[in-house]
């Protein structure tokens, strides 16, 4: 077996044990796995696109969204506070 053959075939290995660990809560391994894959990646020929950029994508809206009801939240609270005094 070729070495890019063999880097082919460890990195589809990381991206399945990757998501694996991401769907059973195990962010840590997660982390683990999506950084091997990264390091393969560097390492072949022809750089693929990250298989991870959905999930990032996902935990970015989501951030801000949350940072969305935050600064509401915060606001309603001066309103409120305001109309206490």
């Amino acid at each position: 077996m070729s070495l890019e053959a063999e880097i082919e075939r460890k990195k589809d290995r990381a991206k399945t044990k990757a998501i694996t660990n991401l769907g059973r809560y195990k962010f840590m391994n997660f982390g683990y796995w999506a950084a091997v894959w990264v390091h393969l990646n560097q390492l072949s020929g022809k750089k693929d696109p990250s298989p991870f950029k959905d999930f990032v994508d996902l935990a970015r809206r989501n951030m801000t969204y949350e940072k969305y009801k935050e600064d509401r939240a915060a606001k309603e609270q001066q309103t409120n506070k305001g109309e206490d005094e």
